[in-house]
């Protein structure tokens, strides 16, 4: 059985996958509300994977995309902070300081060699925009 994250409620539901990574990983609403707990959450790899490696599955992009490797289409970001070591609640704040997609560079924050400002995104109801992150 695959299963994956992602959204294609972006009428209902912010398209950001920090928002859906948090949520998976502590359970907690936009407000700070714990709705489930701490046995149905996800750890931090797994909600990782089902945003990356595991959407693949559902877009027959297997062995293409998904994990940084060699012969993998190389769309990336560098982070602002670790994923892995940053308290839950401050997953939705990390930020891509550099975002590669195709291989080549789309986005950088200030202090990177590629100086392209992120295209302008309309926010869903109720939800947050975010910097491409690849």
């Amino acid at each position: 059985m695959k299963t994956s994250a992602g959204t294609d409620a972006t009428r209902v539901a912010s398209y950001d996958p920090r928002v859906s990574l948090g949520w998976l990983v502590t359970g907690k609403t936009l407000g700070g509300t714990a709705l489930y707990p701490h046995r149905n959450l996800l750890n931090r790899e797994t909600a990782l994977r089902m945003w990356t490696e595991n959407t693949t599955w559902f877009s027959k992009e297997e062995g293409r995309k998904g994990r940084i490797a060699a012969a993998m289409l190389a769309d990336l970001a560098v982070l602002d902070r670790d994923y892995f070591s940053v308290p839950g609640d401050e997953i939705r704040q990390i930020t891509a300081v550099l975002t590669i997609a195709d291989g080549k560079p789309v986005y950088s924050a200030e202090g990177f060699p590629c100086q392209r400002p992120a295209p302008a995104v309309p926010n869903p109801p109720g939800g947050s925009r975010a910097a491409p992150s690849g």
